[in-house]
């Protein structure tokens, strides 16, 4: 009987991993905001600056997060994430002002949630899978869609009976006792190790002894070694895909994580009971878990102009809809766009990432990534919360990222190819050529 490659369980740990990260901190907040503004005394504008600290002291890191997943065994990595949040809900429970809510926040979980999230994942499926792999991300990237399903309403009821700061001692015990032995437990590097090539294939040919002796032998010049990560890092910028990555994706990002955290809010205000606005929540999730495989496979099959269209497309509906919504059912058809959107968004940015650069670029491209779409990510949370408390409604924010996702869309069109050659693939099959010249030449 054939063994199941270890690549899939990695998947279904990857996507695990997304379930909590997503449970304790994206879908948590949304809900948990509602007390907090009261506890802190706080404006909704001032509220969401919190939380933009998070994605500032996130984005800054990403770039050195990705140059540690490259470079160092990625359960390292995401094992002093997981400390890190494990600290930095046991803080948040016992902060006594907004400032230090922010402080703690930024510090700890804008370090913690991108080492254990969706960074130190992709890289993970990315070091396993090579013709699967737009699947494979999408599987993994589930768990974030998985946790809006179930948590909203499990958000409320912690809120509601044990208070926001009870329910952090809560999380912070799961990712001491969940996170952490799960990693050390069932994290393996890359396919090699167990004797087998990406998507379970026979293993890559490995430079002779020899070869490995010569090159282990060269001397390190640190200012060289230097110097070469530097042109690394700007050999990213030189890429016009790269850009049409960020400009889209940027949007996306900011724009799901600015309503995330304000959607809740705009159901209630609208009349709609806090029990059925976090089932809308819910909803929309549910059609992000749906749309992450469906978008990785069209990725794969399809091509990558075509694939981040379609999620332009769903986005532009949404907002749409949401702009003169007034109604349940209305929100649950808004809720449908918005999860095919947003869902398909990050394998659809990583699947692209990972084909323009290679293989062992990749953590550090896709870190890069998220430090050149921060201008775009950070400032979408505070300006919903300032239009609304301006205008008294979110509709004029509806109609603002309408406009913002068509100029998008016609951006991605321009700027993202509809073939991407496999540079990872064709730089493995490039070394093997290599080192057995080398090794016939020795």
């Amino acid at each position: 009987m054939k063994r199941v490659f270890y690549g899939y369980y990695l998947a279904a740990f990857a996507f695990s991993m997304g379930f909590t990260t997503g449970c304790v901190y994206l879908y948590s907040r949304g809900v948990f905001v509602r007390d907090q503004i009261i506890d802190f005394d706080a404006s909704r504008t001032e509220i969401s600056l919190v939380f933009t600290t998070v994605q500032v002291v996130s984005a800054f890191f990403a770039p050195v997060l990705g140059y540690l997943l490259d470079r160092f065994p990625i359960r390292n990595v995401m094992m002093f994430g997981a400390f890190m949040m494990a600290c930095g809900f046991t803080l948040l429970s016992r902060v006594e002002t907004l400032v230090q809510f922010g402080m703690v926040a930024a510090v700890f979980l804008g370090f913690g949630v991108g080492c254990v999230g969706t960074t130190g994942c992709t890289k993970l499926m990315v070091n396993w899978f090579n013709r699967r792999r737009g699947f494979a991300l999408g599987i993994a990237i589930m768990g974030y869609s998985a946790a809006g399903a179930v948590m909203a309403p499990i958000a409320l009821y912690l809120l509601d009976n044990i208070g926001w700061r009870g329910a952090y001692m809560l999380f912070a015990g799961v990712c001491a006792f969940g996170l952490l032995p799960a990693i050390w437990l069932i994290v393996r590097q890359k396919p090699s190790d167990i004797g087998l090539g990406p998507d379970g294939d026979p293993p890559l040919e490995e430079p002779t002894d020899e070869v490995a002796v010569q090159e282990e032998s060269r001397p390190v010049n640190r200012l060289e070694a230097f110097i070469e990560q530097l042109k690394v890092y700007a050999g990213f910028t030189r890429s016009v895909a790269f850009w049409g990555v960020v400009f889209t994706f940027g949007l996306m990002a900011g724009t799901f994580g600015g309503f995330n955290v304000h959607l809740f809010l705009h159901y209630t205000e609208l009349g709609i009971a806090p029990y059925s606005a976090t089932l809308i929540l819910s909803y929309t999730s549910g059609v992000a878990i749906a749309s992450k495989p469906m978008f990785g496979w069209l990725v794969d099959h399809s091509n990558p102009r075509t694939a981040t269209m379609c999620s332009c497309v769903c986005n532009i509906t949404a907002m749409l809809v949401f702009s003169f919504a007034d109604v349940a059912w209305m929100m649950f058809v808004a809720g449908t766009f918005m999860g095919l959107g947003f869902g398909g968004m990050v394998p659809v940015r990583a699947s692209i990432i990972s084909r323009l650069f290679r293989l062992e670029e990749y953590a550090r491209a896709y870190g890069s990534l998220r430090l050149c779409m921060f201008p775009l990510t950070v400032m979408w949370t505070p300006l919903i919360g300032y239009i609304h408390d301006t205008s008294g409604s979110y509709m004029p924010a509806f109609n603002t990222f309408a406009v913002l996702f068509s100029l998008s869309a016609l951006l991605a069109f321009f700027t993202i190819p509809r073939s991407i050659p496999d540079t990872a693939q064709a730089s493995a099959v490039s070394n093997r050529t290599s080192s057995r010249d080398q090794a016939r030449s020795a």
